[in-house]
């Protein structure tokens, strides 16, 4: 029963990474909605 929590845990913990990085994603583009490609490949440019 304690191996189960633990690989629970150790999969949460994995997951969490990727789930911070799509909600990003979402609110970027909820930010940007009414934004122009232009406007858009801007701020990806200063960003990276």
């Amino acid at each position: 029963m304690t191996g189960l929590v633990a690989l629970g845990g150790l999969i949460f913990g994995c997951g969490l990474p990727g789930w911070a990085i799509v909600r990003w994603v979402f609110n970027f583009f909820d930010k940007n909605r009414d934004a122009g490609i232009d406007e858009v490949a801007k701020e990806v440019r200063e960003v990276l």
